[in-house]
């Protein structure tokens, strides 16, 4: 049995020994059944089954002792866990300044947007043009220190069968120059519209 799981049965005393006893009913049942196919009498198999698996209560100690983590132990574990959470607060706020984010936006302060430098114009699908769509996709993306665009999704779509696909691969092969702040490259979350027009 994990360790968390002997944790959490500190807390659910109650259910725990409902639980003792459906096993211990179930076992002594099991035996009864046996001693009855072996050839005894029901009233002897029951008494035999009560005699071989012995007192009930030393058998629910030794259970809880297997499934319920000692208590000085558990209060170890809760008082680690207190200060883990302790910890990474005052990590995440180290010098009063937050950690790092995964990315930036544009409007946030001191970071300078990322600028294109390669696109590549999305494909026209047969069926779009026989459907005579038209119109914008617009997409969230972030722009990498690499230049490259990742985790693009679809904010506005024009056409979720053929056309938000294209615009998505369109700016899969885009390159950036990267976003900054306070001059090093960071991530930094665009938005790009890609327009689509059969003119």
């Amino acid at each position: 049995m994990s360790l968390w799981t002997r944790f959490f049965n500190l807390f659910r005393t109650g259910s725990l020994e409902r639980e003792f006893d459906d096993e211990l009913r179930f076992h002594i049942e099991s035996r009864i059944a046996r001693n009855i196919q072996e050839g005894m009498t029901p009233e002897g198999a029951e008494e035999q089954a009560r005699r071989q698996f012995g007192n009930s209560s030393r058998t629910r100690r030794e259970m809880r002792e297997v499934r319920v983590m000692k208590t000085s132990i558990g209060v170890a574990v809760l008082a680690g866990l207190c200060l883990c959470l302790v910890a990474g607060a005052f990590v995440w706020r180290r010098g009063g300044e937050p950690l790092a984010p995964s990315y930036y936006k544009v409007s946030d302060e001191g970071v300078v947007p990322p600028s294109v430098v390669r696109e590549q114009k999305p494909n026209y699908t047969p069926e779009a043009m026989q459907a005579q769509i038209e119109g914008t996709v617009l997409m969230e993306c972030v722009v990498q220190t690499t230049g490259i665009c990742e985790d693009i999704q679809v904010a506005r779509s024009l056409d979720p069968m053929w056309l938000d696909e294209e615009a998505v691969k369109a700016v899969q092969a885009w390159r950036f120059s990267p976003g900054r702040r306070m001059g090093e490259p960071v991530p930094v979350m665009v938005n790009i519209e890609m327009r689509f027009t059969l003119r």
